[in-house]
């Protein structure tokens, strides 16, 4: 099984992960900020950062995230994909690899309000994100909202951790897919 926590960036995907992680047992996380980080470090080295966020530094690492399912994941696998997909083109993507493969796969698409993703980009980031406000509201600017129902599952993070927990559990046990 595939688990895509999508979202904007301060939509809490990280957070979501570590209670997944509590939840079921995870073989294997793919972060699209930690392929940034390790493909451009250069960047990072010289204090490029806005230069990652511009399409064709994106596009590789989506790219990067289908080679990787095409090629080296098994279907047995629990596997936990964090990335932005804002774009139906990306998501659309991903879905034919995964369909192509016959790997079952669920979006927790992730949301939250300006003022809370405001309040958490103030705070020390745990992740590579390097990700600011700007690029926030760049990326939302630009977001294709997937659809509300399967394979898409909405998850307000503006809510307490204990509830957003609560709403993964039931989803998860919603899908059989997921040992």
């Amino acid at each position: 099984m595939i688990i895509i926590v999508m979202g904007l960036p301060g939509t809490g995907k990280s957070t979501v992960i570590e209670q997944i992680s509590q939840l079921i047992k995870i073989d294997r996380i793919i972060s699209s900020d930690n392929l940034r980080h390790e493909i451009f470090s250069h960047y990072y080295d010289s204090g490029s950062h806005s230069q990652l966020y511009q399409s064709e530094f994106v596009q590789i690492v989506y790219n990067l995230i289908n080679l990787i399912l095409s090629k080296y994941i098994s279907t047995e696998e629990n596997v936990v994909i964090e990335a932005t997909y804002h774009l139906k083109e990306r998501r659309n993507a991903l879905q034919s690899v995964l369909d192509d493969r016959g790997i079952p796969y669920l979006f927790l698409v992730l949301e939250a309000t300006d003022e809370i993703i405001e309040s958490r980009m103030t705070e020390e980031r745990k992740d590579h994100s390097e990700a600011d406000f700007n690029v926030y509201y760049q990326l939302k600017a630009e977001l294709e909202a997937p659809p509300n129902k399967s394979p898409y599952y909405w998850i307000s993070t503006d809510q307490s951790l204990n509830k957003t927990t609560k709403q993964i559990k039931k989803i998860l046990i919603e899908n059989p897919d997921i040992e």
